[in-house]
């Protein structure tokens, strides 16, 4: 009996493949095929670990993955699977990118890799600067006569959300059957808040001002 016998040592990635051990002699030839799979274990590191950004700003995360063979590479933040959109992008499997930042984009990121004997994932924190308020879009001074009907609106930004307050010559305003107040913020982060009197009254004229504030700072307009 004949016996063949290939030893490879120190093994590296590119010996991974298909060996054929052939035996041939004067009526034929014999094939036996043979699979290496070479591996070694997967780490990763999420770069930058650390972000500290303002809203509006891009972030970048990057998956640097060492080891092999990678099959699978799934993100997610907060431990929820991240939805890829037109701001939210994977530029490559190991890349992830976001545009207009928002204060609901920080968080913890995770990069998970896998392979079928092995698993990996690394982590890095993006965090959203705080941003005083500030006043975008004001309302001029106006003139009504009783009766009419009028609107006004402030516009604000800021880190957290501006909370928005009406005063009339320094008094808060409250909703009543004549008033309404309305809040929503844009998609871009903006806080636009309506205040809106019906049937207007003498003793409705005076100084109205809109005062934003959130954690760190306040503003306001009059007219």
């Amino acid at each position: 009996m004949i016996q063949g016998t290939l030893n490879i040592r120190k093994v590296v990635r590119t010996d991974a493949g298909k060996y054929q051990c052939i035996v041939r002699n004067s009526i034929g030839e014999r094939r036996i095929e043979s699979a290496l799979i070479v591996t070694a274990p997967l780490t990763v590191n999420l770069l930058p670990p650390h972000q500290i950004l303002n809203i509006g700003q891009e972030a970048t995360f990057t998956c640097n993955v060492t080891g092999y063979p990678v099959h699978t590479v799934s993100w997610r933040k907060d431990q929820r699977q991240i939805t890829v959109s037109n701001r939210v992008q994977l530029l490559s499997r190991d890349v992830l990118h976001i545009t207009a930042l928002r204060r609901e984009d920080r968080g913890m990121y995770q990069c998970f890799v896998y392979n079928d004997i092995d698993g990996a994932q690394g982590t890095a924190e993006l965090k959203i600067s705080d941003v005083p308020p500030t006043i975008i879009s004001v309302f001029p001074e106006q003139t009504a006569h009783p009766g009419e009907s009028i609107s006004l609106k402030c516009i604000s930004t800021g880190n957290p959300a501006p909370r928005v307050t009406w005063y009339l010559d320094g008094i808060v305003i409250g909703r009543t059957g004549r008033i309404t107040l309305s809040d929503y913020v844009t998609d871009h982060g903006h806080v636009v808040s309506f205040f809106n009197i019906t049937e207007i009254r003498v003793e409705d004229g005076g100084e109205y001002k809109c005062q934003v504030s959130n954690d760190v700072g306040s503003t306001s307009h009059a007219a």
